[in-house]
């Protein structure tokens, strides 16, 4: 039963509205956050972006495209969420064989660097230190360049200890600064922003601090980089207000269920694109305004979503675009965001399965979430 037109335009313009000010809200509290609870929870809302969107897309959308929220039994639902564990098996199976090669790798590494620093040493005690001359002991083992002796003094094998972690430290930086170096060449706007740097920009800008030691020259350079930004989030807000429309057009229940999925995923990407705003030369002033700004264009595409809404035809269209849209963020750019978190801690295996259990957890509260409203809500 479709909602009486001022209950619908009422409550869609309210939410709406929340959905814009999630901005202002997430900037206000996330410089409250220490420094290493600010990654876990940032992973933690990624992932709870990830599985709302997700479950949106495959639990509301797509059936109200394909009018399939009309049945009374709701049996599609059991089969949608077969498609999410299709989906979900593989996400799991690939970041747990990632975390478990690494940690081979680093293991094979070290024992590596162990044996180059060793017969370095060996070599700088005995300058007649050959493969030739030398005589095995129960120490030794074979390496392809010859035999080398690994047993040592404690005082010995912490140096070496302490060799092989800078000489890792040292290698990880280079590949650091290859990185930002490619990186640095061209920008793509992404949810991939929520690093510890964000967070000590939102710090450093909310307390008056400054930011960054950018010539005018060089903000003008930046400078198109935060209009893009800007305008990118404004066709992806217009977008989200057009399907949240067209969602109040067939049930308020149905509605509440795309706004939830639109908040959840609002709250890391504006943080991220605050930081990006922030360093790019703006004031706190500015980039809450035109964060703000580009978040007001969901009014714009929540009116066109009424009113196309009300054409039967035209709701069954705007659905599927919006699943698209939302399986493209979900799948591609915030999983992206969770891949390069993962990418980064790829040093520490405690650390990797830290972040990959948040991951889990926000994944699959926002899944059980929007099951649930689609489940235990009234039907179509």
């Amino acid at each position: 039963m479709k909602p009486a037109p001022l209950l619908m335009w009422s409550t869609a313009t309210f939410m709406v509205l929340i959905v814009s000010c999630c901005s202002l809200v997430g900037v206000s509290i996330m410089p409250l956050i220490s420094g290493p609870f600010y990654k876990s929870s940032i992973t933690l809302l990624t992932g709870l972006a990830v599985g709302s969107l997700l479950g949106s897309a495959i639990f509301s959308l797509i059936p109200q495209a394909f009018a399939l929220h009309l049945q009374a039994d709701k049996s599609y639902l059991w089969k949608s969420l077969i498609i999410f564990f299709g989906i979900y098996l593989f996400y799991l199976s690939e970041r747990l064989m990632r975390i478990y090669f690494e940690r081979k790798e680093r293991k094979n590494s070290d024992l590596h660097l162990q044996e180059q620093i060793q017969l370095k040493r060996n070599k700088s005690n005995d300058g007649r230190l050959n493969d030739n001359q030398h005589v095995p002991d129960e120490g030794d083992v074979p390496n392809a360049s010859g035999v080398i002796n690994l047993k040592a003094h404690d005082k010995t094998r912490n140096d070496t200890t302490t060799e092989i972690s800078l000489a890792r430290d040292h290698h990880e930086e280079a590949n650091d600064s290859d990185h930002v170096g490619a990186s640095s060449h061209g920008h793509s706007h992404s949810h991939s922003h929520h690093s510890q740097k964000s967070h000590e920009v939102i710090r450093k800008a909310l307390k008056g601090e400054k930011v960054t030691e950018i010539t005018p020259r060089r903000v003008a350079e930046i400078a198109p980089v935060a209009w893009m930004i800007i305008i990118g989030d404004g066709l992806h807000n217009f977008i989200d207000g057009l399907s949240i429309g067209a969602a109040f057009t067939e049930s308020i229940h149905q509605g509440m269920i795309i706004c939830v999925a639109v908040i959840f995923e609002e709250l890391p990407h504006e943080l991220g694109d605050f930081a990006v705003l922030i360093s790019s030369g703006m004031t706190v002033r500015q980039a809450l305004f035109f964060n703000f700004l580009s978040a007001s264009t969901c009014f714009i595409g929540m009116i066109f979503g009424i009113l196309l809404g009300d054409m039967a035809q035209s709701a069954s269209y705007i659905f599927a675009l919006a699943a698209g849209m939302f399986f493209y963020i979900s799948l591609v750019d915030m999983m992206g965001e969770l891949s390069a978190a993962l990418e980064e801690c790829k040093g520490s295996t405690r650390e990797s399965i830290h972040l990959l259990l948040m991951q889990n957890i926000g994944i699959l509260s926002g899944i059980v979430i929007i099951f649930s409203l689609s489940l235990f809500g009234p039907g179509g």
